[in-house]
């Protein structure tokens, strides 16, 4: 326990108050209903009390703690292209005298294989697990 000047003092006036005051009669008023709290509450005369310090207690708790709530993302995919080789007809048939057939030629087009898209995707939450130190039971003073 480490105590500064001023908690020392105080300490060592509350004894020697508190010492004085058990030396008068049972029945005699005390001088300040401050000094009440300077003595045990069910306090026989001829014995003598010390109020002393107890420290606070500590205990170790395992908890649950939320990292991250759940979430959803959404993952959009670009348009996927390919080039592919198809007959366009340049120009159709015609009619002369004779009939000349529709003319054809290989040419390079890019086609759309599959459209844009977004998915919805469910992210469960992560949780981890911590170690703290939680106040068992806080510092307080008794009379011993």
């Amino acid at each position: 326990m480490q105590m500064t000047k001023f908690g020392l003092l105080r300490w060592a006036a509350s004894i020697v108050v508190g010492s004085m005051l058990f030396v008068s009669p049972v029945g005699a008023q005390t001088a300040a209903t401050d000094d009440q709290e300077l003595f045990p509450p069910n306090a026989k005369p001829g014995e003598c009390y010390a109020r002393v310090f107890v420290p606070p207690t500590y205990k170790t708790e395992t908890a649950r703690v939320l990292r991250r709530e759940a979430s959803e993302r959404i993952e959009t995919s670009p348009a996927k292209y390919e080039w592919v080789e198809k007959r366009v007809e340049v120009h159709g048939p015609s009619e002369k005298l004779e009939v000349v057939p529709a003319a054809y030629e290989w040419v390079e087009e890019r086609v759309m294989v599959s459209p844009a898209s977004s998915r919805t995707e469910v992210v469960p939450p992560v949780y981890e697990t911590l170690k703290e130190r939680v106040i068992d039971t806080p510092a307080h003073t008794v009379w011993k």
